[in-house]
């Protein structure tokens, strides 16, 4: 009887049942949509690192059989993906076998085709794509070629051997003495001929200190290379084995010593003949006069491309151990090893062995497998990239904030609503009451009324909540930079919807006990409590009887005046509507400031390439030819750089950024960046040793006068003006020095940890420790200009002195001198207006001279020539050894078009890069990884923002219509004096327009004091590209909504009757 009671009750309140059954409802759409949106948000985030890094728990690397088959019969041990490894191939890279486990575990994507089923199929990694001069294409036939090194050495430990053997046959032909003992003990020759010349001892075969290993080498001997190649052919397996050998021998007639290794002049066609030249000889060669430098064996088949995987092997959790860039099935594999090398018979490969990669997917967590079987596997590593180790994330945390606002709203809804039921309703309650009721029962009728509210709502919000999650991440997917996949996790929506019921109780459970007191009368008002007489007396006041005419004006602002708290209390829930959803607005703009500041401030680039020399003239529009002709790329930004210049001025020892820089940097990392008393450089004298004594070491890049880069410069001067024709002669200069402000740090050696430095480099190292010491930061950005300092040690005009080491030989010995070259300053550049110019904004470094190209080819004159017929790896074996830094460097940075396809651009770069073997470096993924956490977390505040502003203004909807019912007597009497429908409309509207206003006010002084605050914290210019088309947008959505929300509920009850309003009451 009681249910029925209850449910005829509902059906009999449709309008009210609606409501609260509208609120109800929109509280659990929205909680399903906040535990969606996160378990969407974490689910993607997990498939889309298991996509990334590979979805095995474990791995052990490089291993043989017997560890495998441990590992195998392991109780939690699922599934076991194993690769072994066949060798290494000149275009391919590592090859490796794929069992079917691996392919499930690695969770490869295939840019194209699919993965080998069969001996004679390859798939290869997209990133080898760019080793190939012709394009492949899945169903090519390529020959694969694994390579095998059966030995190998230095070419020099083979030459040395040879050295040694021909020394007795020099010193029999020539006459010298003591050739191998000199060799070995240079140290003690030297100091032996040393003494032997102050004492006046030497003699005709007492040589000057030398090197005889070069002298030998280069001067006496011939030397050749030998290379012996051996075919065998198994099916269609074809081996070679070849063998690489150094010969010298003394010819008959001596030419003379002919040239020194370390003395190459300065001009193109020289080159260094670090590995002896190849000689084919005829007949039989004698294995005495051979040593060996090498001995591979090249196994080769020809095989069908079926796939193209998407780049990977640079991911996995694996530290330096290789992985395979090409796979074939292990049929293939043994057709390359045991049907293939290990039948050779030109040589005992009886000991060769192959390894194995193992990846382990186990029935526990990754972290629990590790943990029970780290100690016995030693070399066991977990895959902590797909499974970090659990903690709380932001997302997370503003999860369970949506769930606790809308808990807090939903709970302030029902009671509200619930209250103007229990006071329209206290007539139909006593009657119940009159016919018997007692309290027990009228609770279990509004108990009920909850339950079969929740029965209606539950169902609807379900299927509401999961179709319009499934909208919103399609929206998301289709017009944002993101991609979402729908995930649900079912304990953190049942805990949603269990606060959402908890909340509809909590909210009716006030009204349910002022029900309970309804007395017979059908009234909950108290009677009023007795005054005492002294204290009525003082608080009467006299009253006015002059009578004047009321306007309905008049009687509106009175009646507002009786009514502070209900006034107060609509303009405060207006203001956190708006409030709300203008701070999710600003709040995600806050989340971006991560992006803004790393990318868009500093215009990161989407690669970078990297030179160990610099380019001549002629040869970099071949470079941005092919660049440019790559579809997407927008623009390229390039620089020829010398590096370790030291610069001196006037003014340098007044600069305290220096002193401090200094002070804290380790002694061993001193002659990085500052120059020392005690070098000896030879045309250094007391007239000019504080050049380099007490200079700075700074890095110059030069720009070509003709390229945009160099307007861009010209329009950031902070001082000065440019003079084109001086500038691209070398006459003048601009100079980079950060705006910088000064902290209360004392800093010191030790406060520098370990961590920071290995982490720094020359570049970027004194923005780093003066920002971590706390005694300066410096910066380029422009947000900062009108906060932080100048260095004013300079100005436009001065003389600054640039000391150069020349890094030459002369003979066999270094020359040990420096290159003077002095300039003026045209400008200075404090900070970069707008935008930062890579990479100066984001190394920040300290002094930087800007020049023309004309201007290096004066500082490193090696540069003009570019590496000459240097080989990259001859560069880098005299970069590394004698000319760190006389060949310059060549720095481009790449920019490309964000709707342009990654793959293609990314397969096409590399390719460059390859072609003109740079070091390149990828911002791409970097960059979106920015981007895609600040857009994950301006959607859940977005959510939480539009979320708690719908129910509050809902709350204050229901409000408003039941303040209405409560005047509905008040309004029909002033319907009766004769107010219009007009006058009542223009009334509330105006209200509404107020509460607007108010509320637009209010939340905007809160938005100033958030941005004061944040100004204060550290962050200039706090509103740099704040959306505020979006604000502004929002601002008068919002207005015209609290205008509506305050208007609507009257139109229904001034279109009634006076009697009917005013009979109404209490029914």
């Amino acid at each position: 009887m009681l249910r029925k009671i209850a449910l005829s009750g509902m059906k009999g309140r449709k309008k009210d049942t609606f409501i609260l059954s509208f609120v109800v409802g929109l509280s659990f759409v929205f909680t399903i949509l906040a535990t969606i949106f996160h378990a969407s948000s974490e689910g993607t985030k997990l498939e889309q690192r298991t996509a990334m890094f590979g979805s095995w728990d474990a791995a052990y690397l490089n291993t043989n059989k017997e560890i495998v088959e441990k590992i195998r019969e392991k109780d939690e041990v699922e599934k076991l993906g194993v690769s072994r490894i066949l060798g290494n191939s000149p275009y391919l890279g590592v090859i490796g076998t794929i069992n079917d486990d691996l392919m499930d575990l690695g969770n490869f994507t295939m840019y194209e085709g699919r993965m080998p089923e069969k001996d004679n199929e390859i798939a290869l990694e997209l990133n080898r794509l760019s080793y190939f001069s012709s394009d492949i294409k899945v169903g090519d036939t390529i020959p694969v070629e694994i390579v095998i090194p059966i030995y190998e050495r230095e070419w020099y430990e083979a030459a040395r051997e040879q050295v040694i053997r021909v020394i007795p046959e020099i010193e029999e032909r020539f006459g010298f003495k003591n050739i191998l003992y000199q060799m070995n003990n240079f140290g003690i020759w030297a100091r032996e001929y040393y003494e032997k010349d102050r004492m006046g001892e030497l003699t005709a075969y007492d040589r000057y200190p030398t090197d005889w290993f070069s002298y030998i080498y280069y001067g006496f001997a011939n030397s050749y290379r030998r290379n012996v190649n051996s075919l065998e052919q198994f099916g269609d397996t074809k081996l070679v084995i070849k063998t690489s050998y150094v010969q010298m021998f003394i010819p008959d007639s001596y030419g003379g010593y002919r040239f020194s290794p370390y003395t190459i002049p300065d001009v193109e066609g020289t080159e260094l003949p670090e590995d002896p030249p190849e000689e084919l000889t005829d007949g039989s060669i004698d294995p005495k006069e051979l040593s060996m430098i090498s001995q591979k064996g090249h196994i080769t088949r020809n095989m069908v491309v079926t796939g193209i995987i998407q780049n990977y092997s640079n991911l996995w959790d694996v530290g330096d151990e290789p992985l395979p860039n090409a796979f074939v099935t292990e049929e293939a594999g043994k057709s390359f090893i045991e049907n293939g090398f290990l039948l050779t018979e030109e040589i005992d490969v009886s000991d060769f062995k192959t390894y194995d990669n193992v990846f382990i997917d186990s029935s526990i967590s990754s972290q629990d497998f590790y943990n029970k079987y780290g100690e016995e596997f030693e070399n066991l590593r977990r895959n902590t990239y797909a499974y970090p180790e659990t903690s709380g994330s932001t997302e997370s945390t503003l999860t369970y904030g949506i769930l606790a606002a809308i808990f807090i709203a939903t709970v302030f809804a029902v009671f509200q609503i619930y209250l103007t039921q229990t006071r329209r309703r206290t007539r139909r309650i006593a009657l119940l009451k009159s016919i018997g009721a007692v309290n027990s029962q009228i609770r279990s009728v509004l108990l009920w009324e909850v339950v079969y509210l929740l029965l209606f709502t539950l169902p609807i919000s379900l299927v509401i909540g999961f179709g319009l999650s499934k909208a919103v991440i399609l929206f998301v997917n289709k017009y944002g930079n993101t991609v979402l996949n729908l995930h649900i996790d079912y304990m953190l929506t049942l805990f949603g919807i269990g606060l959402g019921i908890l909340s509809v109780f909590l909210g009716m459970l006030a009204p349910m006990v002022m029900s309970m007191k309804v007395p017979l009368t059908g009234t909950i008002s108290t009677p009023p409590r007795k005054k005492p007489i002294i204290k009525g007396k003082l608080k009467t006041k006299p009253v006015n009887l002059n009578m004047k005419v009321q306007s309905f004006r008049r009687i509106s602002l009175r009646n507002l005046k009786y009514n502070k708290g209900k006034t107060l209390l609509t303009a405060s829930l207006y203001t956190i509507a708006t409030a709300v959803l203008l701070g999710s607005i600003f709040l995600s703009f806050i989340f971006f400031g991560d992006y803004i500041d790393n990318v868009i401030v500093k215009d990161k680039p989407s690669y970078g390439f990297e030179l160990n020399h610099a380019l001549t003239n002629r040869s970099i529009p071949k470079l941005l030819e092919a660049l440019y002709e790559n579809e997407g790329v927008t623009r390229v930004e390039l620089y020829k750089a010398g590096e370790h210049a030291y610069l001196w001025h006037e003014n340098i020892n007044d600069n305290e950024i220096y002193a401090s820089f200094r002070e804290i940097l380790p002694s061993k990392l001193i002659e990085e960046h500052f120059g020392i008393d005690d070098t000896k450089y030879v045309n250094l004298d007391d007239d000019n040793s504080h050049l380099v004594g007490d200079a700075i070491v700074t890095n110059i890049y030069t720009i070509d006068v003709e390229d945009p880069l160099y307007r861009r410069f010209e329009d950031s001067l902070s001082l000065g003006e440019m003079d084109k024709e001086k500038f691209k002669t070398g006459e003048e200069v601009i100079l980079l020095l950060p705006l910088y402000e000064k902290g209360e740090g004392e800093g010191s050696i030790d406060e520098i940890s370990e961590d920071i430095l290995v982490n720094t480099n020359q570049k970027n190292r004194m923005e780093v420790l003066l920002r971590n010491s706390n005694k300066y930061k410096l910066t380029y950005d422009f947000r900062y200009g009108d906060l932080y300092s100048k260095d004013e040690t300079l100005s436009v005009g001065d003389t600054i002195y640039l000391t150069i080491p020349t890094e030459d030989m002369a003979g066999e010995l270094p020359t040990n001198d420096v290159r003077f070259i002095e300039t003026k300053l045209a400008g200075i550049i404090y900070y970069f207006p707008e935008k930062g110019i890579w990479p100066f904004g984001d190394t920040v470094e300290n002094p930087v001279v800007i020049g023309s190209y004309n201007f290096l080819g004066k500082a490193y004159p090696a540069t003009i020539f570019g590496k000459g017929y240097l080989t990259i790896e001859d560069l880098d074996y005299l970069i590394a050894s004698l000319y760190p830094h006389k060949y310059g460097k060549t720095y481009a940075y790449i920019y490309v078009d964000k709707d342009a396809n990654e793959i293609d651009v990314d397969v096409s770069i590399k390719r460059v890069a390859r072609e003109y073997e740079v070091k390149l470096t990828n911002y791409i993924e970097e960059n979106k990884k920015i981007f895609g956490k600040s857009l994950n977390m301006t959607a859940i505040v977005t959510l939480l923002g539009i979320s708690v502003a719908i129910i509050t203004l809902i709350i204050l909807y229901n409000t408003t219509l039941s303040k209405l019912e409560q005047e509905r007597e008040r309004i029909g009497i002033l319907q009766a004096l004769g107010v219009t429908e007009g006058q009542f409309k223009g009334l509330y509207l105006l209200s509404g327009i107020g509460y607007g206003l108010l509320a637009l006010i209010i939340s905007h002084l809160l938005l100033g004091l958030a941005v004061l605050i944040t100004f204060i914290s550290g962050r200039p210019q706090p509103l740099y590209l704040y959306p505020w088309k979006l604000h502004v947008l929002a601002s008068i959505v919002v207005f015209i909504v609290i205008t509506m929300t305050y208007f609507m509920p009257l139109r229904k009850i001034i279109r009634n009757q006076p009697i009917d309003n005013i009979r109404n009451l209490g029914r």
